[in-house]
């Protein structure tokens, strides 16, 4: 890997954001598996911009994308970009402002590099194995905020309107542990801010791999857990349940989770 890799992977997500930023009157191009699950023109840009860079920073590699046109494993691989070219698309169509581009870069079947970078607020959240988490140029510290001192992050399964009954009864007795609940819709964005101390705790009952392998790098480095619902360590499964937070919240967590567990198999 060239020696300032990682300037250039920063650099090339950056300028990424810039093509969704101008964007007004946001139509929706298609729609996927589920409800509400909308495609963009914009998410189909942002990829196809970040394969033809990233290729060029390394041209050995394959992509995992969350539209069309790549779905590499990133175990059988030596270097696999994941890519979500934008996590909150619904936020995105609606104006809201809380969506990202999450890029990860695993070698060797090992989560390397990771950035989350939210273009509306210009927060850009990465890390890089071994070498710690940031926050733009702050390099993060752990702060293992058990769940009644702060806040948790939930995700209500839009896509899996079957789950929901469970997912809300499962928020319900979560917020009686919390300062309270927050249903956002960016799963990338959530993790990274239980990574740099926002919130304690992000929870979904269904997950695919490109919504939370960029975050993972963080909190790999932050030394937070990231598991399923029964502990059991993602390693790049898709259409999983998901908790990452801090240790005392996940301990906390899992005790809770254990009577809705079956409900989201």
């Amino acid at each position: 890997m060239m020696e300032n890799f990682m300037e250039q992977f920063k650099e090339s997500v950056y300028e990424a954001g810039k093509l969704i930023l101008p964007a007004k009157e946001i139509s929706i191009e298609k729609e996927k598996e589920g409800p509400a699950n909308y495609v963009t023109k914009y998410d189909i840009q942002v990829q196809e911009f970040l394969i033809k860079r990233l290729k060029d920073l390394v041209p050995e590699a394959s992509f995992l994308g969350e539209e069309e046109g790549c779905n590499a494993s990133p175990l059988e691989e030596k270097y696999c970009f994941i890519i979500d070219p934008i996590d909150g698309t619904t936020n995105f169509i609606c104006n809201f402002q809380y969506s990202a581009i999450s890029v990860a870069l695993t070698c060797n079947g090992i989560p390397t590099y990771g950035i989350v970078y939210n273009p509306f607020r210009d927060e850009m959240f990465w890390a890089e194995k071994g070498k710690g988490a940031y926050f733009n140029d702050t390099r993060l510290v752990p702060l293992d905020k058990s769940l009644n001192r702060s806040v948790a992050f939930v995700d209500i399964c839009p896509y899996n309107p079957e789950f929901r009954p469970s997912a809300f009864a499962m928020a319900q007795d979560l917020s009686y542990h919390t300062m309270d609940l927050r249903i956002t819709g960016s799963s990338a964005l959530n993790l990274c801010y239980v990574a740099c101390g926002r919130a304690a705790l992000f929870s979904s009952p269904r997950l695919c791999v490109w919504d939370y392998a960029a975050a993972q790098v963080l909190l790999n480095e932050m030394g937070y857990p990231l598991s399923d619902f029964e502990g059991t360590p993602l390693n790049f499964r898709t259409k999983v349940s998901v908790v990452g937070s801090t240790p005392t919240a996940y301990k906390q967590f899992m005790e809770l989770v254990k009577k809705y567990a079956n409900d989201f198999k």
